[in-house]
């Protein structure tokens, strides 16, 4: 029993962390509301395979999609791959990346939205999007199911 109690605190901490990444992802998209919006050029678009191993030798492939922009403010040009806040949750979904690639091609003119006040910082999209409610929706209901878990065997 005493090793499913640590394993349920585990969890429970991880899920904190889960949490505290969804409550930093809507402040993010909610200030991003306020950024102004742009004209950007693409200049990366791709999509990489990544291949990890595990101890038995067995390979599990994840897909990772990369685009660049660059954009010119007030004679300064910066560069960005952040398509929207959370992006980096949709990478391992192949396709979901193969869509991101066709979608922006190298040298296509798109509109971004930068933040006035620190011009570094863009995005492609700004607003919530599905990923973001799903695992949203997901860390609360196994926050729950594990505080449940706690009280009722512990």
């Amino acid at each position: 029993m005493n090793e499913f109690k640590v394993a349920l605190i585990i969890l429970m901490f991880v899920e904190i962390l889960c949490i505290y990444l969804c409550i930093y992802l809507i402040i993010k998209i909610q200030q991003a509301k306020q950024w102004i919006r742009h004209e950007a050029i693409i200049t990366h678009s791709t999509v990489e395979s990544v291949i990890n191993w595990s101890t038995d030798n067995t390979a599990t492939t994840h897909y990772r999609y990369k685009v660049t922009y660059k954009y010119n403010i007030n004679s300064v040009e910066y560069m960005s791959n952040r398509t929207f806040f959370g992006d980096f949750l949709w990478q391992s979904f192949p396709f979901i990346s193969c869509i991101i690639k066709r979608k922006y091609k190298v040298n296509d003119r798109i509109l971004i939205y930068y933040n006035l006040k620190n011009p570094q910082q863009s995005v492609i999209k700004r607003g919530f999007h599905v990923i973001f409610f799903l695992i949203f929706a997901t860390t609360i209901l196994v926050f729950g199911v594990i505080i449940w878990l706690y009280k009722f065997y512990i």
